[in-house]
């Protein structure tokens, strides 16, 4: 397992974002499963226009931040398909480890030949307080959950060739 923080532009909305990395596409690309975490238009694939609604609404009741309002991690599985659960388990690590515990989330499982990537946008913006937090570090405490997840769920370490 590895984890990557892709930067994102300051100007670029969640939703482009969203639009972007979690639609279905056809060919090689396959969506296997989408989620949304602390969003009250709701968990799955069919609620994501209201979730990036919502979560649109959250970043723009903090007008100070000029840097980007998003997160973007993608982390890269080899050759394994675990559960929903153990999906949700990963990136709920992720979050305690970035600090984005209370944040808003959506999340997708990508499928892309025989490997699996788990696409994670997290809102830096916090939902109910609207203060930004942006993680500081961040690569050491990526690594250090892709280890203890690798470990505690059994799953390869990182795949050849890194992120493709």
């Amino acid at each position: 397992m590895i984890a990557k923080h892709i930067r994102r532009e300051p100007d670029e909305l969640f939703g482009v974002l969203a639009q972007r990395l979690f639609q279905e596409r056809r060919g090689a690309r396959h969506l296997d499963h989408l989620w949304m975490v602390n969003c009250y238009a709701g968990d799955g694939l069919e609620d994501l226009r209201y979730g990036i609604i919502e979560i649109e609404a959250t970043q723009w009741r903090n007008q100070r931040v000029t840097a980007s309002k998003s997160y973007y991690l993608m982390v890269g599985l080899r050759n394994e398909a675990p559960s929903l659960e153990v999906l949700a388990e990963i990136e709920r690590a992720f979050a305690s480890a970035l600090g984005f515990e209370d944040h808003q989330c959506i999340a997708s499982l990508h499928r892309l030949g025989d490997r699996r990537y788990l696409h994670i946008a997290y809102n830096k913006i916090h939902r109910t307080s609207f203060l930004c937090h942006t993680p500081f570090r961040d690569y050491p405490a990526l690594a250090r959950v892709c280890r203890e997840m690798e470990t505690r769920f059994d799953l390869a370490g990182e795949p050849e060739g890194g992120l493709q």
